[in-house]
């Protein structure tokens, strides 16, 4: 089992559907899990008056099993972007700096087998981030997308940084921090998404699998002027009666 410590952050809106199956995939190998619940702009709509959860979210959260005291949740609100709903859980670790910080989203899950793999390399290569592919799921958990498109690079993602107190994001996609000015991949050993999935080490994005889940992401993604047009209804939704499109 590897010496290092990992805290794992996460920020979520009305993540009901998968996040109790999201943490537990990571409970056992965490040292520490900070939730950051809140809204941006783009989601104010879907959220509650205090900027939190409109759904299961926060009760789910509260009832997690938690013999080792891991999870902590940071008090919902209102933020001006995800890079600052995402610097308040580094800040909330400052406290207790883990070695690693290893984003987490609501959707995404990992072996558990594989997340001791990645402390081992990143102990044997003394890497500073590491990268994982992403497998995304599609309308079911037997479905994964695939294509061009669901290959290329962009769906490489980073993940983990070396953390040390007072470090903070840059910027929220992807998550960087930053050396010396240079984003840390750039001037730091890295262990890349290649490399892991050599070694058959994913990160499952469970990430289009419910209709309300896809809706409400893609409605983020049109108020913050991400995506224009109706994906959700022109990809997602007719999907259902032309799989092979």
């Amino acid at each position: 089992m590897s010496r290092l410590r990992f805290g794992f952050g996460m920020i979520t809106l009305n993540a009901e559907e998968f996040i109790h199956q999201s943490i537990a995939s990571v409970y056992d190998f965490a040292d520490q899990i900070w939730v950051a619940d809140g809204s941006t702009p783009a989601g104010r709509a879907m959220a509650a008056k205090n900027g939190g959860s409109r759904d299961r979210t926060l009760e789910i959260l509260r009832a997690f099993p938690d013999p080792a005291k891991k999870l902590h949740i940071l008090p919902s609100r209102f933020y001006a972007d995800k890079n600052e709903q995402s610097n308040a859980y580094l800040e909330a670790m400052d406290a207790d700096p883990p070695d690693f910080v290893w984003q987490l989203d609501s959707d995404e899950l990992y072996h558990k087998d594989d997340l001791e793999r990645v402390a081992r390399l990143i102990e044997e290569k003394d890497a500073w981030h590491v990268m994982l592919r992403a497998l995304h799921f599609w309308h079911s958990l037997k479905t994964v997308a695939s294509g061009s498109w669901w290959t290329a690079p962009r769906h490489a993602y980073h993940r983990v940084n070396k953390f040390k107190k007072g470090w903070r994001y840059a910027k929220h996609r992807p998550p960087t921090l930053l050396i010396e000015g240079n984003p840390i991949w750039e001037v730091r050993p890295m262990i890349t998404a290649a490399e892991l999935e050599k070694e058959g080490i994913y990160l499952y994005h469970y990430s289009h699998v419910t209709e309300k889940q896809v809706g409400q992401k893609m409605e983020w993604y049109h108020q913050d002027g991400s995506f224009s047009g109706d994906w959700f209804r022109d990809v997602w939704k007719r999907w259902e009666t032309e799989p092979a499109l």
